[in-house]
C-alpha cells in the first residue's frame, strides 16, 4: 500500500527505491503500534484516551467525531466504536500533518511529492459517501500545516454542542433572541 494512502498502517516497512534512489530500511519506525488517542487529543477520557490509532484515517476519524456536536460521553463512545464514520477535509489535513511529524514513511514520502502535485485518492470501501475529495482537499491543506505549529489548537478546541449564529441587523425582529449557555448570536450591520 502506498505510504500516503489514508489506511496505510507503518510497521517498519522498507523505504522502496524511487527515481534512481536506492531503497532502505525503516525498521525502528512503527507508528501503528505505537500511536493512541492521547497523542492527538491528550485531554480525550477514557476508554477512548488508549485507543490505538493505526493510520491517518483513523486519526481523522478521531478528530473528525470529537470536533463534532455532541457531549464529551457520546464522542468518547464514536471513538470507541471503530463503526461509526465520520470524516471532513479540515480532520484529514490535520491527521496528515500529525503523521508526518509522528511517521517516517509518511514524512519522507511527502517530502518527495511536489508541491504541485495533486493527490487522487482511490475511495474507500464500505463508507457511504464518496471520500475522494474528502482526502484530496484535506491533503492540500495539511502539506501547508506543522503539527509543532498546529497541535495547541487542536489539543485546546472546545467544540463540544457549541451553536454561534450571526445575523444582519435587517432582521432585528430576531433581536429578541438571546444568547444561552450554549449558543452565542452576534449581530453585524
Amino acid at each position: 500500500m502506498h505510504f500516503l494512502h489514508v489506511k496505510f498502517a507503518c510497521d517498519g516497512q522498507p523505504f522502496p527505491s524511487l527515481n534512481g534512489r536506492p531503497g532502505f530500511t525503516l525498521s525502528q519506525c512503527r507508528c501503528s503500534q505505537n500511536i493512541v488517542v492521547d497523542d492527538l487529543l491528550p485531554m480525550i477520557p477514557q476508554p477512548a484516551y488508549d485507543e490505538r490509532v493505526e493510520c491517518v484515517l483513523d486519526a481523522a476519524r478521531a478528530l473528525a467525531v470529537w470536533w463534532n456536536p455532541g457531549s464529551i460521553s457520546l464522542k468518547v463512545q464514536r471513538i470507541v466504536d471503530k463503526s461509526f464514520m465520520a470524516l471532513t477535509p479540515k480532520a484529514v489535513a490535520f491527521a496528515y500533518a500529525f503523521f508526518r511529524a509522528k511517521c517516517m514513511h509518511v514524512s519522507i514520502m511527502t517530502a518527495m511529492v511536489p508541491l504541485t502535485a495533486r493527490l487522487r485518492h482511490s475511495s474507500l470501501s464500505g463508507w457511504p459517501w464518496d471520500t475522494t475529495k474528502i482526502i484530496e482537499y484535506g491533503w492540500n491543506f495539511g502539506r501547508r500545516l506543522e503539527w509543532p505549529d498546529v497541535a495547541p489548537a487542536v489539543q485546546k478546541a472546545n467544540e463540544h454542542s457549541r451553536v454561534v449564529v450571526v445575523v444582519p441587523e435587517v432582521l432585528h425582529r430576531l433581536k429578541h433572541c438571546h444568547h444561552g449557555p450554549k449558543t452565542e448570536i452576534f449581530y453585524y450591520q
